[in-house]
């Protein structure tokens, strides 16, 4: 395994540990240490990867964005008509969504208290959807 690799193993581990935390806890009520703890790790490794908790919470929201986004352009990438295309990327983010609505019930309760997560969140979001919608 290259050094690439497996840095990605471990923060895919790392991302992991910390969405079942931050549905535990929330945000706030997260350390590094209950991270840490729950990955495994030691906690300077979390630091190696990650500078704080709240940029492994922008990590983990920004991948769980990624993988809606992939599963409806997948939904879309065989359809020719640019009408129903639109009504399949809707319908299949909203079921996205609605899978994991743990997490995004705590982006949601955190986002309240937290205006500059929901700054770079929806800055994020809008990039992609831009392109997306675009593309249609």
């Amino acid at each position: 395994m290259s050094i690439k690799e497996k840095d990605e193993t471990v923060k895919d581990q790392i991302l992991s540990a910390a969405m079942q935390v931050f549905k535990k806890w929330g945000l706030h009520k997260t350390t590094m240490e209950d991270i840490a703890k729950a990955a495994e790790k030691g906690k300077s490794t979390l630091y190696y990867y990650y500078k704080s908790k709240e940029d492994i919470f922008d990590e983990a929201a920004r991948h769980e964005l990624d993988q809606i986004f992939k599963h409806s352009t997948e939904a879309i990438s065989n359809i020719s008509s640019a009408k129903e295309k639109l009504r399949l990327y809707i319908s299949t983010m909203f079921m996205e969504i609605k899978k994991r609505t743990d997490f995004y019930t705590i982006v949601a309760q955190e986002t309240r208290e937290d205006h500059k997560i929901v700054t770079r969140l929806i800055g994020y979001y809008h990039k992609i959807e831009e392109q997306i919608i675009g593309d249609i």
